[in-house]
């Protein structure tokens, strides 16, 4: 049993198939069968269920118990043959929203970049559902998320809450008051992103039953499409800040009080040792850039955008 048994066990118990494996693995179907085999018979027991002609398969019971032993064989290799590259930066691999990485954290990742840290940063957009299981996976080290998912193997630490604004073009009204009402917005000209579940749950107790006028899921779509005429949408004050020719719309207060946006920093629990000091030393540079960001100085924020 070698490093290349336990990879391609973790491949099958990922994939639950021997075609899918076979591609990321770069091998034939009847090699990792013959592998597999091989692996079985050095072990004393199966560990999948499998019927010839079926390329799916399922782990046994034994094949369970086996997996915890695969994946910490895993750790161990890693941290093994990181000893070979200890001369080289660490890497601290990070996961955020398209919103985080595309809005808020621009100038905090220059930053991190500018000051030259000890380790390289490696950063991924993904949804927050990846996030929570690549942080599962130890594909990440990091994650930033809107959504908190309770997870046993995760810690989750709200770092700051975004008030939420309305928003639309002023070619769309002439003249607007410093709050609106929901009653007074037309559901069927809205541009709607779940920003977080719990904006979620307030947007369907307020527009139950509607129909948007257009769902996106990234910041420059939504943005794309808030230029077309008589369209509206509620959005978190760091996306105002991002936004191109802020002084073409008019922001406004909602009188229902939409949830603020909460981000959650997430961490596996527990730690990585051989992490912990990089991480440490990122959230330093996170902690400077949060006493620092315009979209959290609502006192500066209320002056420059919102209409009194």
């Amino acid at each position: 049993m070698n490093q290349q048994d336990i990879i391609m066990f973790q491949t099958l118990v990922r994939t639950k198939n021997l075609f899918h494996a076979s591609k990321l693995l770069f091998l034939n179907q009847s090699t990792i069968s013959h592998k597999l085999m091989a692996l079985e018979s050095e072990l004393g027991f199966s560990l999948f269920y499998r019927q010839r002609g079926n390329r799916s398969v399922e782990l046994t019971p034994e094949g369970e118990q086996f997996l915890a032993i695969a994946d910490k064989w895993g750790a161990l290799y890693d941290e093994a043959n990181a000893i070979r590259f200890s001369h080289l930066p660490q890497k601290l691999i990070i996961g955020c929203s398209d919103s985080l990485n595309s809005v808020a954290f621009t100038s905090l990742y220059r930053t991190v970049y500018k000051s030259k840290p000890s380790f390289t940063m490696s950063i991924k957009t993904q949804h927050s559902h990846e996030i929570y299981s690549n942080l599962e996976e130890d594909l990440l080290d990091i994650g930033f998320v809107y959504k908190n998912f309770a997870r046993k193997s995760i810690q989750a630490t709200p770092m700051f809450h975004e008030p939420m604004f309305f928003i639309t073009a002023k070619s769309n009204i002439s003249e607007c008051a410093k709050e609106i009402s929901v009653s007074d917005l037309d559901p069927n000209k809205e541009i709607y992103t779940s920003w977080s579940a719990e904006f979620e749950s307030w947007h369907n107790a307020y527009f139950p039953n509607t129909s948007p006028a257009i769902t996106v899921d990234k910041f420059s779509l939504h943005q794309f499409f808030l230029l077309e005429n008589d369209v509206w949408s509620i959005v978190p004050s760091s996306y105002l800040y991002y936004l191109d020719n802020i002084s073409a719309y008019h922001i406004i207060r909602v009188k229902e009080n939409p949830p603020s946006r909460t981000c959650y920093f997430l961490v596996k629990n527990p730690l990585r040792k051989s992490k912990e000091y990089i991480i440490n030393e990122f959230l330093g540079y996170f902690y400077d850039f949060l006493k620092k960001a315009d979209f959290l100085n609502l006192a500066q924020f209320q002056n420059e955008f919102v209409r009194e």
